[in-house]
C-alpha cells in the first residue's frame, strides 16, 4: 500500500467538512418542510377559496383543496409527537375483579329489569307516570354504576397526560380565562334576544306553543308521545318547565336554547385541552363562542341546538372512554347519545355515529384492550336503548315517529328529488348524490342556506376561516389511525350526512349536530401549524423556542381573535338588520297589540292563522279565535265582554264589506311592509259597538225604540205599567231540532221567521208551545205585557228532548235568552234555506246568513262520507245592472239565479270561478248545489254590485223562502240522535 501524499491528506479533512455542511444543509432544509409545506397547503386551499368566492364553478376549486388536504397531511407526518400525543405509564392492576363484577353485575342488571318494568308499563299506557319514574330511577341507577366503577376499571391513558400547568399560578390563569371564554359565550348567547334573531321564525312558534300549553295544564299528553313534526313530547316538556321558571315568551323559549349552546362551548373546550391540549382547547372554545352558524343555533327556538349539544357530549364522552376505558364514561356517552333521539330527527343517526366509532376502537385494539372496549361498548350500549326505550315503545305504536319524516325529505324516496330547484330528470342516482354534495358542501363557502335557520343568502363560513374549516375534516379523515381523528371524522361525516340525502338542499338544519365540531378543525390546523413553528425552532436555544412557541401561539390567538370578530360583527350587525320573517312577526306583534281585552278572529280558509304558534308565542295572553265559517256563525254568539278584532289578510280582502255590515262604525288598521306590501287588515270593534249588536230592540207603543239585553225586559227607565210592547231580535238557534217557548202574562204573542207560533190569552198567566227551528238566526217578534216595575215579560225556551211514544213528557229546562244569543237589528229572516243529506242519515236543515265557510265538511260532519247541500231563497239586487260573481267551491257546485245556472265547478279549486250576470232590481230566485265527499269543502260566495267593490254577499242581500225554517215538531226518526244534528262552534279556540 502506498503512503498517502501530504496534499492528499490534506485535502481529507476538508471533504469531510463539506460532507458534513452538506448533511447539516440538508437537515436544515427538512426542518423547514414541515412549514412550508402546511403553508404551501393554505396558499393551494387559500387559490381554491378565491376560485369559490369568485363565482366560478369549474372543478379547478375542488382539486385544489383536495391538493392542499394531502399536502398539510404528508408534511405533518415529519412533525414529532406533540406532549398530549404520549401515554402515561400503565397503571397497576388491582386485585379486585370479583367486587368490579359484583358492582357491574347487580348495577346494570338492576337498573336493566327496572327499565323492563318500566317499559311494559308504558307500553300499557303511554302516560304512565309510574312508568317514567322507573325509567327515570333506572339511568339514575346506571349512572351511579359508573360512578362506583370510576377507579376500578380501565387502562393508563393513551393521551392528553399532564395538559393542565403545573404551577398555581398557571392553573389560576387557565381557569380565568376558560371563566372569561364561558362568560363570553353566555352573554354572546343571551343579550338582546329581543333583538336578534330579528323578527321570530314560524317553526319558532309552533316549538314553543307546544311549551306553553304544557306550561299552562291545556296539554297533558305524555312526555313520550309525539308532538309537532314526530318530535317527542320530552323536548317540549323541558321547555314548559323552563317557562314555569321564568315566565312565557319568545325570549324565554330562545334562552332554553341557548343553555344548550353555552353547554357546548364548555365541551368542546375540555374536550379540545382533554384529548388535544391547552392550546386547541382555547382556541376552539374561544372561535366557538362567537361563531355565528353556532349562535344561531343557540339563539333561534329549535330542537337542533339540545340535540347538537348531546352529540357534543357523547362525542366528549366516547373520547374520554377511548382515553382511559373508564366505565363512567362509556355509560355517560351511552345515555347522552340515547336522550338525543327525543330531539331533532336527525340525531337518530347517533348510533350510526356510535356504532362506527365502537367497531373503530375494536379494530384498532387500542394496544391489546379489545376485552375492554367490548365491555365499554356493552355498556354503552345498554345504557342507550335504556334511554332510548320509551321512545322506541312510542314507535312501535306510532311508526311514522321513525320513518315519517325521513320519507317527507330523501331524495330516495318518490319524487321528492323534483323538488330540487337543479334537479334533470335525466339524472341516475350517482349524479343526483354528486350534484348533492356540491350543494351541500357549497354552505360552508358558496350557497346560502335553503331552510329558515340562516335566512341570509349568504354561505355559513367565509374566507380564511372556510379554509381552515374545510381542511380539517379532510385531514382528520387522513389521520384515521389516531382515535381522536377518526372520532371527529366520523362525527362530523354523520352529522353533515343528512344534508346530503335530503331536499331543500344545503338545509342547514340537518346538519345542527356538526356544528360544534367546525371549532375544533381551524383550531387543530392552526395548532398543527405553531407545532411545526415549534418544531423549527427546536434546535435553537431554549430561549429561542421559547419565543417561537409563544409567538406562534400568539399568532393563532390572534387568528382566532379575527375570526371571533369578525363572526360577532357579522351576526350583530350584519345579520341583525335581516327581516326574513315579516309575516309571522307582524302577525304575532299585530294581535299583541291588541292586549287582553280584545278577542282577535281569523276568518274562512285563513281561521287557523291566529291559532299559529308565532301568535300563540308572541301573543300569549290575548284571546283569540278563528271562524271557520263567517258566512254561519257571524255575528258572534258571544259574550260581548272584550273588544273585537277582525284578522283579514290580502286574498279575503272582500270579508271586510261584510264584517263592516255586521258590525258597523269599526276601525280598520292596515298593516304592510316594504318590500311585501299589504300583509292584513285589522277590523276593530269596541266593546261597547259590539255590545249594540246583541240583545233586542223594544219597541214601546208611542215611544222610541230601544235596545234592551233580552227579550221581554223593559226598556232602561220605564215606569209606565202595566204596558204593551213589541219586542224583535235575530235569535242564534244552535242546532236543528225541536224548541219549546213560553210566554206570558197574556195578552201576549210570539212569530218567529212570520208563523204564528204562540198567542197568550189576556188575563192567561203563561201558554208555551213547540216548533222545530232550523239550525241558524230567526226572526222573532214578541208581543208581550209588562205588569210591573221589575217584572219582565216572561220569554223562556227550552230545547226538547227526544222520548219514545209510550214514556212521560219530557220535563223541560227553561231558560231565558242569553243577550249573545240575539241580534237586536234583525227585524226579519234573512240567508239562504239549507238542506244536507248524507247518506244514510237524518235530513239537516239549517239557515245560513250568507255561503262563506272553510270547511262545510267539518261542518256538516260528513266523516268522509258523499253529501248534498241545497241553499234556496232569494237574491234582492239593489240596482239594475252588470253584477261581477265569483264562487270558490271545493266540491262539484251548481248556482242558478232565476232558474239559469251562473257559475257551475266539477271539481274542487282552490281558486275561484267568475261570471258576469245582468239583473234587474228586485228579488231573484237562487239556488246553491254543492256536492262533496273528500277534502275540506271550502265554499265562498261574492259579489261585486254594478259599482261597488267586492264582497261576500250579504245577508241583507238575502232571504230565505217563506217559514222555511220552522214547522211543527218533528218525530224523533226523522230528527235523528243529538249527534246526527251538528252544532256550530262560534269559534276554533287552540290554547
Amino acid at each position: 500500500m502506498g503512503v498517502p501524499s501530504a496534499s492528499s491528506q490534506s485535502a481529507l479533512p476538508t471533504r469531510a467538512v463539506r460532507a458534513e455542511g452538506r448533511i447539516g444543509v440538508q437537515r436544515s432544509l427538512r426542518r423547514w418542510v414541515p412549514l412550508a409545506g402546511g403553508l404551501a397547503a393554505l396558499a393551494l386551499a387559500g387559490w381554491g377559496e378565491a376560485i369559490v368566492e369568485s363565482g366560478d364553478t369549474s372543478p379547478l376549486s375542488l382539486l385544489l383543496y383536495l391538493a392542499a388536504i394531502l399536502l398539510f397531511a404528508v408534511t405533518a407526518r415529519s412533525l414529532p409527537p406533540a406532549p398530549v400525543d404520549a401515554p402515561a405509564q400503565e397503571l397497576p392492576q388491582v386485585a379486585v375483579r370479583r367486587r368490579i363484577w359484583a358492582i357491574m353485575g347487580v348495577g346494570t342488571g338492576a337498573p336493566v329489569l327496572l327499565d323492563i318494568v318500566a317499559l311494559l308499563l308504558i307500553h300499557q299506557e303511554l302516560g304512565s307516570i309510574a312508568g317514567a319514574w322507573l325509567w327515570f330511577a333506572s339511568l339514575l341507577i346506571m349512572g351511579a354504576t359508573g360512578f362506583a366503577l370510576r377507579n376500578m376499571q380501565g387502562w393508563a391513558a393513551r393521551w392528553g397526560v399532564g395538559v393542565w400547568p403545573d404551577d398555581p399560578l398557571g392553573r389560576i390563569l387557565l381557569i380565568v380565562g376558560i371563566a372569561a371564554l364561558l362568560i363570553v359565550a353566555a352573554a354572546a348567547r343571551l343579550i338582546i334576544l329581543d333583538k336578534v334573531p330579528f323578527g321570530v321564525n314560524a317553526d319558532e312558534g309552533d316549538r314553543a306553543a307546544l311549551a306553553i300549553q304544557i306550561a299552562r295544564g291545556d296539554n297533558i299528553e305524555s312526555i313520550f308521545s309525539d308532538g309537532w313534526y314526530y318530535i317527542s313530547m320530552l323536548y317540549f316538556w323541558l321547555m314548559a318547565q323552563f317557562f314555569k321558571l321564568f315566565g312565557i315568551g319568545f325570549v324565554q323559549a330562545r334562552a332554553f336554547t341557548a343553555l344548550a349552546g353555552i353547554i357546548s362551548v364548555g365541551v368542546v373546550t375540555w374536550m379540545g385541552i382533554r384529548n388535544f391540549g391547552l392550546r386547541v382547547g382555547l382556541l376552539a372554545g374561544a372561535l366557538l363562542s362567537l361563531l355565528a352558524v353556532s349562535l344561531q343555533f343557540a339563539r333561534f327556538t329549535s330542537e337542533s341546538g339540545p340535540t347538537a349539544m348531546l352529540w357534543t357530549v357523547s362525542v366528549a364522552l366516547f373520547l374520554e372512554a377511548a382515553r382511559r376505558g373508564r366505565s363512567w364514561a362509556w355509560i355517560g356517552a351511552g345515555v347522552a347519545g340515547g336522550l338525543s333521539l327525543y330531539f331533532y330527527p336527525t340525531g337518530r343517526l347517533w348510533a350510526l355515529l356510535a356504532g362506527a366509532f365502537c367497531i373503530y376502537l375494536f379494530v384498532n385494539g387500542l394496544g391489546g384492550r379489545r376485552w375492554g372496549i367490548v365491555r365499554g361498548t356493552a355498556l354503552a350500549a345498554v345504557a342507550a336503548l335504556m334511554v332510548m326505550g320509551p321512545f322506541l315503545v312510542n314507535s312501535l305504536n306510532h311508526l311514522g315517529t321513525l320513518s315519517e319524516r325521513a320519507q317527507q325529505t330523501s331524495i330516495f324516496t318518490g319524487d321528492n328529488p323534483t323538488r330540487l330547484s337543479y334537479y334533470k330528470p335525466e339524472w341516475n342516482i350517482f349524479q343526483l348524490l354528486s350534484a348533492q354534495i356540491v350543494r351541500s358542501v357549497g354552505i360552508f363557502n358558496q350557497f346560502g342556506d335553503e331552510g329558515t335557520v340562516w335566512p341570509t343568502n349568504h354561505s355559513i363560513l367565509w374566507g380564511l376561516l372556510a379554509v381552515l374549516v374545510l381542511l380539517g375534516p379532510g385531514w382528520c379523515c387522513l389521520r384515521w389511525r389516531d382515535p381522536r381523528y377518526a372520532v371527529l371524522a366520523i362525527w362530523f361525516w354523520v352529522g353533515f350526512v343528512g344534508v346530503i340525502v335530503t331536499v331543500e338542499t344545503p338545509n342547514l338544519q340537518r346538519m345542527a349536530t356538526a356544528v360544534p365540531a367546525l371549532a375544533l378543525f381551524p383550531a387543530l390546523v392552526l395548532d398543527n401549524l405553531a407545532r411545526r413553528v415549534e418544531t423549527l425552532a427546536r434546535a435553537d436555544t431554549p430561549r429561542v423556542r421559547q419565543v417561537a412557541g409563544w409567538a406562534a401561539t400568539g399568532v393563532a390567538a390572534a387568528i382566532i381573535a379575527f375570526f371571533m370578530f369578525d363572526q360577532s360583527r357579522y351576526y350583530f350587525t350584519d345579520y341583525a338588520k335581516v327581516d326574513r320573517w315579516m309575516h309571522s312577526t307582524t302577525e304575532g306583534q299585530a294581535v299583541n297589540s291588541q292586549g287582553k281585552d280584545t278577542l282577535v278572529v281569523t276568518l274562512g280558509r285563513q281561521f287557523h292563522m291566529v291559532n299559529s304558534g308565532w301568535v300563540r308565542l308572541l301573543a300569549p295572553d290575548t284571546p283569540r279565535g278563528g271562524v271557520q265559517s263567517p258566512g254561519s256563525t257571524l255575528p258572534l254568539a258571544l259574550p260581548a265582554d272584550k273588544n273585537l278584532a277582525f284578522m283579514v289578510y290580502p286574498k279575503q280582502q272582500f270579508y271586510l264589506p261584510y264584517i263592516s255590515q255586521l258590525y258597523p262604525e269599526g276601525a280598520t288598521t292596515v298593516y304592510t311592509h316594504p318590500t311585501e306590501g299589504l300583509m292584513f287588515t285589522m277590523y276593530e270593534v269596541s266593546r261597547q259597538q259590539w255590545q249594540t249588536t246583541q240583545g233586542a230592540t223594544v219597541h214601546p207603543l208611542g215611544g222610541t225604540p230601544q235596545r234592551v239585553g233580552t227579550l221581554g225586559e223593559a226598556p232602561p227607565g220605564w215606569s209606565k205599567y202595566p204596558s204593551q210592547m213589541q219586542w224583535t231580535a235575530g235569535l242564534r238557534v244552535p242546532q236543528y231540532w225541536n224548541y219549546a217557548f213560553e210566554a206570558g202574562p197574556g195578552p201576549a204573542s210570539l212569530t218567529i221567521d212570520g208563523a204564528n207560533v204562540l198567542a197568550v190569552p189576556n188575563g192567561t198567566s203563561v201558554m208555551s208551545a213547540t216548533v222545530s227551528l232550523a239550525r241558524g238566526d230567526h226572526a222573532v217578534v214578541y208581543d208581550g205585557t209588562l205588569a210591573a216595575s221589575g217584572q219582565p215579560a216572561l220569554f223562556k225556551w227550552a230545547s226538547v228532548p227526544q222520548t219514545d211514544k209510550d214514556q212521560p213528557a219530557p220535563v223541560l229546562e227553561w231558560h231565558a235568552v242569553k243577550t249573545e244569543e240575539l241580534v237586536a237589528a234583525q227585524t226579519a229572516p234573512y240567508g239562504l234555506y239549507g238542506a244536507v243529506q248524507i247518506e244514510g242519515r237524518p235530513e239537516q236543515r239549517r239557515i245560513d246568513s250568507t255561503l262563506a265557510t272553510c270547511c262545510l265538511a267539518n261542518l256538516v260532519h260528513n266523516d268522509g262520507h258523499e253529501y248534498t247541500a241545497t241553499w234556496t231563497g232569494t237574491l234582492n239586487a239593489p240596482t239594475t245592472g252588470v253584477y261581477s260573481m265569483t264562487l270558490l267551491a271545493q266540491g262539484i257546485t251548481d248556482l242558478k239565479l232565476d232558474g239559469k245556472s251562473v257559475i257551475h265547478t266539477d271539481a274542487t279549486a282552490d281558486e275561484p270561478v267568475g261570471a258576469s250576470i245582468t239583473l234587474g232590481v228586485g228579488p231573484h230566485p237562487v239556488e246553491m248545489v254543492f256536492r262533496g265527499k273528500d277534502g275540506p269543502g271550502g265554499l265562498e260566495w261574492t259579489w261585486a254590485p254594478p259599482g261597488d267593490v267586492k264582497s261576500i254577499v250579504p245577508p241583507s242581500a238575502l232571504s230565505p223562502p217563506a217559514q222555511a225554517g220552522i214547522g211543527p215538531p218533528v218525530l224523533p226518526d226523522v230528527l235523528g240522535k243529538r249527534d246526527n244534528q251538528p252544532v256550530d262552534e262560534p269559534l276554533d279556540i287552540v290554547k
